[in-house]
């Protein structure tokens, strides 16, 4: 009974030592990396959405490391009405399928893929207005 107990309380103990070095290793991306993310996005609104009646305050970007997707919050505000309550709300585009910071950033540019995923959201939620 003694070498059951120490047994399943090695595994265990492998298993939780496993998982931990496994999340570790799932992180998407640091603090340091949305602060880089959401000032690479902002630079590429102003060569593209941004020029246009609208003004864009892009204030987070968050990964969800189990689920391999992340999100960016932002806002849309008409240049000329100015800030309604409608458009101070909270936008969001969610992208799913990343799994490291490469998916969404090469160095001082957005990935291909992601600018075209953020492209067609940010063109969505501007129509929804």
């Amino acid at each position: 009974m003694i070498k059951l107990i120490l047994a399943f309380t090695f595994v265990f103990q492998v298993s939780l030592s496993f998982a931990s070095d496994t999340n570790s290793f799932l992180k998407i991306i640091s603090d340091e990396d949305k602060v880089e993310i959401l000032s690479t996005i902002d630079r590429v609104c102003a060569d593209s959405w941004c020029s246009g009646d609208y003004e864009y305050q892009f204030s987070n970007f968050s990964c969800n490391d189990n689920t391999s997707t992340c999100t960016l919050t932002f806002k849309i505000i008409d240049r000329d009405s100015g800030p309604t309550e409608a458009h101070l709300r909270n936008k969001k585009c969610i992208f799913k399928g990343i799994t490291s910071k490469e998916k969404i950033i090469s160095g001082v540019t957005l990935n291909q893929k992601f600018y075209d995923q953020l492209n067609y959201c940010v063109t969505d939620r501007e129509t929804r207005l």
